[in-house]
């Protein structure tokens, strides 16, 4: 074990004497591995982020669409009152005048 190289990253420092290649090999193998399992939990990470970022649209859109409903009940009842009211002020007008529009 007479030289010793840095080795990508975050693992600790990789033999090089061809004595010990075995070990060597086994590190560079252990390495792929966790990076693989690395990549994999960002990967899940980022899985979990987008689909929290969608459901928070879809629950933005909801919102959104009861508040929409809710303004147009709104309007609709106001409208079926002016429209009672309407019919109240004809009802009042022409059933006592009835007589005079039919003679």
């Amino acid at each position: 074990m007479s030289e010793i190289q840095k080795s990508g990253g975050s693992l600790p420092m990789v033999p090089t004497d061809p004595s010990m290649a075995g070990v060597s090999a086994a590190l560079g193998t252990l390495r792929e591995a966790l990076n693989a399992g690395v990549e994999i939990s960002r990967t899940r990470e980022l899985g979990r982020t987008q689909r929290a970022a969608i459901l928070a649209q879809k629950e933005v859109q909801i919102t959104q669409i009861c508040e929409n409903i809710k303004k147009d009940m709104a309007n609709d009842r106001l409208k079926h009152e002016e429209r009672m009211d309407l019919i109240q002020i004809i009802r009042e007008t022409v059933v006592p005048n009835a007589t005079v529009l039919n003679p």
